[in-house]
């Protein structure tokens, strides 16, 4: 049977084939009996309480309480600012965000992103690199005809996973988008 000891890595009574060091390091960081200020430095530093439970959001929350201050107001020094957010739903958030350039290509009746919804797109998300369809007759082998070649097995590979007959449902985005690249 294994004996037990304090372990000064680990900070707690444990197996030598439970310390989370390994066997080797067990044997020579462990002692029989630690003092008493060894066990309350470990729990102090990993937030155990003294009935042997972490202290959690609601024992702060009563802690704060307990000593007669009141909780954080927005606008305070100690309010969390992730927390200070005008009050609008994630809806009204994501249409103000992404509105223009959605409604822009929806407007111009292009299969995929029109060359107007893609400059609306980089207004909205400046810095971006997005590229439209390769709708030309490129020379073989040049960035657009590889670009063109991955696109074209990137959406074959998802029309085999999702089963996607052209011939039969010439409507789908994916078939659409596939004419549009000329793939």
């Amino acid at each position: 049977m294994s004996e037990e000891r304090y372990c000064r890595l680990c900070k707690k009574k444990e197996t030598k084939n439970k310390c989370a060091y390994g066997p080797s390091m067990w044997e020579k960081y462990t002692v029989k009996d630690a003092s008493d200020n060894e066990r309350k430095d470990a729990a102090e530093e990993s937030g155990i309480v003294s009935e042997g439970k972490k202290k959690g959001l609601w024992d702060r929350v009563w802690a704060k309480r307990k000593r007669g201050e009141k909780p954080a107001k927005p606008g305070d020094e100690d309010y969390p600012k992730t927390l200070n957010v005008e009050n609008k739903t994630f809806k009204q958030f994501m249409n103000e965000k992404s509105a223009d350039w959605q409604k822009v290509n929806k407007k111009d009746k292009t299969d995929g992103m029109g060359d107007a919804a893609i400059k609306a797109y980089r207004r909205d998300n400046p810095g971006s690199k997005l590229k439209g369809a390769v709708t030309g007759d490129p020379k073989p082998g040049s960035k657009d005809a590889n670009r063109r070649k991955n696109y074209c097995d990137r959406s074959a590979g998802q029309q085999k996973m999702h089963n996607i007959d052209c011939s039969k449902t010439p409507d789908k985005p994916i078939c659409k988008a596939r004419r549009r690249w000329k793939c």
